[in-house]
């Protein structure tokens, strides 16, 4: 018996194809998107089984799996229905040591040529894949993924192709961080970033050698760092794409993200940037899918910029892999496409399995006279959710009848282990303000339906 397992509705079923999705529950529903050219692929119907660290809201309905020993010890030892946050890396890891999982995908291979695997987030730490063979995984190969997501890789390539950005410098550990800002930077504020990183983790702001000793994100002393001159941004656009090859880049849209200081919180649609701006953004981020699409990456990437007072343009980072607002790019594009057109998971499928799109008419998303939004709440540690929020309708209905939805939050009476993602919030409106109106209003509501732990 696999000690990790802790649920399993799984029965498969011979006249049926399966694929499996292995991460965290808010970005599963991209899946279904896959089913139409999976469908194709192994001429049969097909299914999902989603593999989670944590038990989805009971409103879901599908096929999953729930490993993790640590949970399942928090459940024993609380007496109750526990989230605990889990980073991909460790989650990978654990799948991939999984007695449970191996048997499955050596038993759903008895009945289909080969299997493919969706990553809510890529690591060297997955390799089922070098352990049973025809596993295909649906985005960048592993390897790939972690030479592309790494931030030195990405400043030396912006270097190349001539793309501005911050001044910069590299510190191959602690002591070399100090002694670079007290060269280059003194008592002005300077970003510093790990090489990896997601979400404005593993990165802080600092204006002082003290500021750099006792940061909770600069810690430890033998990990390299990037360090670079803080822009005092006014706007923060992001931008996506997908990569078939180095010919062939389709390009998904301007957005503005939603920070909190430096940690992003959301996506929202129209980008209030100028035209300007919007079309350097767009030049900037085909150009870097095309340079690394010659290098070998395929499917979804999403970029991230800053705009300073004088609306100067910088590159921030590139993200190799789904991000926070795909799945809407993904409904926003099922809005805006001719009909018969690929969605765009199918162009990813494409993109992975064939080395190109085919013949399409567009490289571009079009755009849509409406706006959306996806913003996250987040819970500390301790809290308690106190009444089941039941979502007011699908995100596809959002998007399809301009609506606003909570998604994703647990059931009553989960215990938070781990500070932690606690919902999504997604509006569809005619405006951006309403937008803007509607996401203030529903983050008040979600709180109404949890308890914050005493300080």
């Amino acid at each position: 018996m696999d000690k990790n397992l802790i649920y399993s509705n799984i029965s498969l079923k011979k006249n049926k194809a399966y694929f499996l999705y292995i991460g965290a529950f808010k970005r599963q529903e991209i899946c279904k998107f896959f089913l139409k050219p999976l469908r194709k692929y192994y001429n049969k119907n097909v299914e999902v089984i989603y593999v989670f660290p944590n038990f989805p809201s009971t409103f879901f309905k599908g096929n999953y799996i729930v490993l993790s020993n640590k949970l399942k010890k928090l459940i024993q030892k609380n007496k109750t229905r526990c989230y605990m946050g889990r980073s991909s890396s460790a989650f990978n890891r654990l799948v991939s040591r999984s007695d449970y999982t191996k048997r499955l995908i050596k038993k759903i291979l008895q009945n289909q040529k080969d299997i493919f695997i969706k990553l809510y987030k890529d690591s060297p730490e997955f390799n089922l894949h070098k352990k049973i063979k025809n596993i295909h995984l649906l985005g960048p190969q592993v390897r790939i993924f972690n030479k592309y997501d790494d931030k030195l890789f990405q400043h030396e390539m912006a270097d190349i192709l001539g793309i501005p950005q911050p001044r910069w410098f590299l510190a191959h550990n602690k002591t070399d961080l100090l002694k670079l800002y007290q060269k280059h930077f003194k008592k002005n504020r300077a970003y510093i970033t790990k090489l990896h990183g997601l979400g404005g983790s593993g990165c802080g702001i600092v204006s002082s050698r003290n500021a750099i000793l006792h940061h909770p994100h600069i810690k430890k002393e033998q990990c390299k760092y990037i360090i670079e001159d803080f822009i005092h941004f006014k706007d923060s656009p992001t931008t996506s794409a997908i990569i078939a090859n180095e010919n062939e880049v389709f390009f998904n849209g301007v957005m503005d993200q939603l920070l909190d200081g430096i940690n992003n919180l959301g996506t929202i649609y129209p980008s209030e940037m100028n035209k300007k701006i919007q079309k350097l953004a767009e030049d900037y981020t085909i150009k870097i899918a095309r340079y690394l699409g010659m290098h070998g990456l395929k499917g979804f990437i999403s970029l991230d910029f800053v705009v300073d007072p004088k609306n100067k343009l910088y590159f921030s980072e590139v993200n190799p892999r789904i991000g926070g607002s795909t799945l809407e790019k993904v409904y926003m594009h099922e809005m805006t496409k001719p009909k018969g057109f690929p969605s765009l998971p199918e162009l990813e499928f494409r993109a992975l399995t064939k080395n190109t799109f085919g013949r399409i008419k567009s490289y571009k998303i079009k755009k849509p006279k409406f706006s959306w939004a996806v913003y996250t709440l987040k819970i500390p540690r301790g809290s308690r959710v106190i009444k089941t929020l039941k979502p007011f309708c699908s995100e596809h209905s959002a998007f399809k009848k301009f609506r606003t939805t909570i998604l994703d939050i647990p059931d009553k009476n989960t215990l938070f282990c781990t500070k932690n993602h606690l919902s999504r919030i997604v509006s569809v409106k005619k405006t951006r303000k309403e937008v803007e109106n509607e996401l203030r209003e529903k983050s008040a509501l979600v709180f109404d339906y949890v308890e914050k732990p005493f300080k």
